[in-house]
């Protein structure tokens, strides 16, 4: 599947909700987390 989107509105959505399209595209490629490891080694 093939994705194209504008580059002031994927700003404007990064603004809004801190993700850019290209990360949000992901979401169709299967099952996705991300979290950020604040363990302490």
């Amino acid at each position: 599947m093939g994705f194209e989107w504008d580059s002031e509105k994927n700003k404007q959505n990064f603004q809004k909700h801190g993700i850019l399209f290209e990360e949000a595209r992901e979401i169709f490629r299967g099952p996705v987390l991300k979290a950020v490891d604040d363990r302490i080694d």
